[in-house]
C-alpha cells in the first residue's frame, strides 16, 4: 500500500474542497463557530467528544453538524462561559484587584506584604 502525497497547494486546495462541501471547518473556524477559544476545540477533539479529521499539513477539521450536536448536547449556548473559563475570570479579577491594593498601599506611603497593606516603617 502507497502513502498518497500532496503539496502544499494540492492539501490546501482539498482541505478548501471539504470545508465548502460537507460543512468542514477548521478548528480556528470551529472555534469562532462556537463562540469558544481554539484550545477548548482542540480539548474536545483530544477528549473524543468531536469527531475530527486530519488531511495532513498539521490541520484538523470538525463538520459543523458535529459542533452544533456537541453544543447542544452540552447545553451550553456559544459564547456562554465554561467553568474553565470562569475560574480563569475570577483569578484574573482577584489578581487585578491585588494589584490595584498594591498600588493604593504605595501610593499612601504604606507597605504591602501580599495580603494586605501594613504600616510602613520609618
Amino acid at each position: 500500500m502507497s502513502a498518497i502525497v500532496l503539496t502544499g497547494d494540492e492539501l490546501a486546495d482539498m482541505i478548501r474542497r471539504l470545508t465548502a462541501s460537507d460543512g468542514w471547518m477548521t478548528v480556528k473556524e470551529a472555534a469562532a463557530w462556537a463562540r469558544v477559544a481554539r484550545a477548548t476545540v482542540a480539548d474536545w477533539i483530544s477528549r473524543g467528544k468531536l469527531p475530527s479529521y486530519a488531511p495532513g499539513g498539521g490541520k484538523r477539521l470538525v463538520r459543523r453538524s458535529d459542533v452544533d450536536r456537541l453544543i447542544r448536547r452540552s447545553h451550553v449556548l456559544p459564547g456562554e462561559c465554561t467553568v474553565h473559563d470562569e475560574a480563569l475570570a475570577k483569578g484574573r479579577a482577584a489578581l487585578a484587584a491585588k494589584r490595584a491594593a498594591a498600588k493604593a498601599a504605595e501610593s499612601e506611603g504604606r507597605g504591602w506584604d501580599g495580603d494586605e497593606a501594613v504600616a510602613a516603617e520609618a
